[in-house]
């Protein structure tokens, strides 16, 4: 009789076991499940990113192959705004290469213009 009470011990506990592991193996899958549902948004915003190049025309009556895909992936509305998303962020990047742009000619021009002034006022 004691090897079957023990027998019957070591199969309590591989199923304890076995239990146990299958708590963590839900208590995981929740937690995948809800990095999925957070990753899932970010990675339709960036495939819609990546997938609008510069010069495609969202017009799907003209639509060439990867346009179409992409609105057959997403909804009209989504890849609209995903455009003009992009259409802002090129615009603003524009915009700061302008302005450094503009910065680094002032910042070249002073030191003649400083140097024309010094020559001004020691012909005097």
């Amino acid at each position: 009789l004691t090897e079957l009470a023990q027998k019957c011990d070591k199969l309590h506990e591989i199923q304890n076991g076995h239990a146990k592991d299958k708590e963590k193996k839900h208590a995981l899958r929740a937690k995948m499940d809800q990095t999925v549902k957070k990753l899932v948004p970010m990675l339709r915003r960036h495939v819609l990113r990546i997938g609008i190049a510069k010069g495609q025309h969202l017009n799907i009556s003209n639509g060439g192959g990867s346009v179409a895909t992409i609105t057959n992936l997403f909804d009209y509305t989504t890849v609209e705004n995903a455009h003009r998303q992009l259409e802002d962020c090129r615009d603003r990047i524009v915009q700061e290469l302008t302005l450094r742009k503009l910065e680094a000619n002032l910042r070249a021009e002073m030191p003649e213009k400083c140097v024309l002034k010094r020559r001004r006022f020691s012909n005097r």
